[in-house]
């Protein structure tokens, strides 16, 4: 219990950071142009120094350039661009035959997905990580509505064992 109120200000004042960073994303995600189809912001990938406002070609540049990543890098990561005002980061890690890759999306916070073999639908995926930011300042909240709960327990635990342990030590046992 001591270990946990210990850990309590380092633990806290983390999650109240990433609660300010997801914040800060949410306000840049809410300042892009709206697509009156979608009602979702209009997609926008810089890929290599090119902007591609059109998905299907999107995919394709953006598999070609992961795709060329993977087969002539050494490094595990690489910036390859922007997407929606993030950058954009490839990451790699080769186990056996398979690489297990992902994209970071990054602004205040980090947002990450892990890509499929379809490229297409891992364009949707990188939308669907970051538009779901309200449900990640939720978590976060929640998290830190945990740990403040648990702090309180853990240190009126260790209050009442200090307690206890001065009261026993003042009255001898006979």
């Amino acid at each position: 219990m001591q270990q946990k109120v210990s850990a309590y200000p380092k633990k806290h004042n983390h999650l109240e950071t990433s609660l300010e960073n997801l914040r800060a994303d949410k306000e840049i995600l809410r300042k892009l142009p709206i697509d009156t189809e979608t009602k979702l912001p209009e997609f926008k990938i810089t890929i290599d120094g090119t902007e591609y406002t059109d998905k299907k070609e999107a995919a394709k540049a953006f598999e070609d350039t992961v795709m060329g990543f993977i087969q002539k890098s050494s490094d595990t990561t690489a910036e390859i661009g922007e997407f929606q005002g993030f950058k954009l980061t490839v990451n790699a890690v080769i186990m056996g035959n398979q690489p297990d890759v992902s994209v970071t999306m990054e602004n205040n916070a980090k947002h990450t997905c892990t890509l499929t073999s379809n490229f297409s639908a891992n364009l949707k995926r990188m939308e669907s990580t970051l538009y779901k930011i309200d449900q990640r300042i939720d978590n976060v909240k929640n998290e830190i509505t945990r740990l403040d709960a648990d702090f309180k327990n853990a240190e009126k635990i260790v209050n009442n064992n200090l307690f206890l342990l001065f009261i026993t030590n003042l009255i001898p046992l006979f």
